[in-house]
């Protein structure tokens, strides 16, 4: 089986802490793509029944997910973990339950931010076998440098870097069908309102 191998059967995804005191430190410009990015792969989700996860790292003190981002999530029964360990590896909780539930997922790592919550969730992922693909346009640091950083790294962890039209266009496999017709009135949107 090739390691670039996708598709619906196989895919998870995972949105990790995209939260309201993270975001002040972010560039906005490429914050609102990360988030219409994960729209773009929440609007697959949607339409094709993947299983969703969304994390927020210790949401007392960091606030909630971003409306923004909630919105593309609506409607979807996603699970959700308030975690206090960086990678959602190191939540036991977490752990026992992508474990239990989805052992031969492809997890499909998004939000924020690259080179700490996300990289240490790619790496754990990693050290207990899974297939991991991140998007490189749905992930973001408060530093474009830090940013490539946590990218490169998690190549080196054995992470497929990827990016959102690719994977969804992947998981689709051809034109056509209700999917098809929403994803591509999406992309025509996003592209309108640029």
């Amino acid at each position: 089986m090739n390691a670039l191998s996708l598709n619906k059967e196989d895919a998870l995804l995972l949105i990790i802490d995209i939260q309201e005191k993270l975001i002040p430190t972010m560039d906005a410009a490429r914050l609102d793509k990360v988030v219409s990015q994960i729209g773009l792969l929440s609007l697959y989700a949607s339409k094709e029944g993947l299983p969703v996860i969304m994390t927020e790292q210790y949401s007392k003190g960091l606030g909630k997910t971003i409306p923004s981002v909630m919105k593309h999530v609506n409607g979807i029964n996603y699970e959700y973990f308030d975690k206090t360990s960086f990678g959602c590896m190191g939540d036991e909780k977490f752990t026992a339950m992508l474990k239990e539930k989805y052992p031969q997922k492809k997890i499909i790592v998004t939000g924020m931010e690259t080179h700490i919550c996300v990289y240490l969730t790619v790496l754990g992922l990693r050290e207990e076998g899974f297939a991991v693909f991140v998007p490189q346009d749905a992930v973001i640091a408060h530093d474009y440098k830090l940013h490539e950083n946590g990218l490169q790294l998690m190549d080196n962890a054995g992470a497929t870097i990827t990016n959102s039209e690719s994977l969804v266009f992947q998981l689709m496999g051809s034109s056509g069908g209700e999917t098809f017709k929403a994803v591509s009135g999406y992309l025509k949107a996003q592209s309108s309102s640029v």
